[in-house]
């Protein structure tokens, strides 16, 4: 992300303003329908470029406040491809006290809400099926320190000993009202929770392959 205004002679097609604060979020068009629309982030004394806003519908949702976002922070989820890497969507961050932004991409994966600790606040879970390895990756607010912190769960980590460290996958499921993690692959697999920020291996009283489980009904 780079500091710089619009240039001269665009055109501002849409605005968003973030709850309880000065700072917006805008899409400009240079006039040029080929060229698509830009994205800038305008604070309370600065203007950055959040680079472009691709497949942007105006006519469509295309970013929400945090809600849960309090005090000296604000925040909205982008939910359309943007930037130089074409994230496929994003969170975006404001500091009122700093006038500073901070910009959550996903390494340019995709990533869903989904409150898997039943706290009210949602997490941002990517299943990065194409990382090397393979990875299931977690964003979470952390209200003590006013951040979003990430954990990331690779295979490496969990059967050290097996000659091939890449799962073939990895599932959520919801059991009995509780989120239930499967990450593995043909010869081997493990369970996660995730409780209150933290990321636990957990060993249910039924450890079926649920995914094994999964494909073959899929095959009938």
């Amino acid at each position: 992300m780079e500091s710089g205004a619009p240039p001269a002679g665009a055109k501002l097609v849409k605005s968003f303003a973030l709850p309880r604060s000065e700072a917006e979020v805008l899409a400009y068009t240079n006039g040029d329908v080929n060229a698509g629309l830009t994205g800038y982030l305008k604070g309370r004394n600065s203007v950055w470029k959040l680079g472009s806003l691709s497949g942007f519908d105006e006519n469509q949702a295309w970013i929400h406040s945090l809600d849960f976002l309090t005090g000296e922070v604000s925040g909205a989820a982008i939910e359309i491809p943007f930037g130089p890497i074409g994230a496929k969507n994003g969170l975006l961050i404001y500091r009122h006290n700093t006038d500073s932004w901070n910009v959550i991409d996903f390494q340019g994966h995709s990533a869903i809400p989904m409150d898997l600790d039943s706290d009210g606040v949602p997490e941002w879970i990517g299943n990065q099926t194409d990382w090397v390895p393979p990875a299931l990756e977690i964003h979470r607010w952390s209200t003590e320190h006013d951040r979003f912190e990430s954990t990331v769960l690779q295979w490496n980590s969990l059967f050290p000993e097996t000659d091939n460290d890449e799962p073939s996958y990895s599932s959520l499921f919801i059991e009995n009202g509780k989120h239930l993690i499967q990450i593995g692959r043909d010869d081997a697999y493990a369970f996660f929770t995730f409780d209150r920020g933290v990321l636990k291996q957990f060993r249910p009283a039924d450890t079926r392959d649920r995914v094994l489980e999964m494909q073959m009904a899929r095959h009938h």
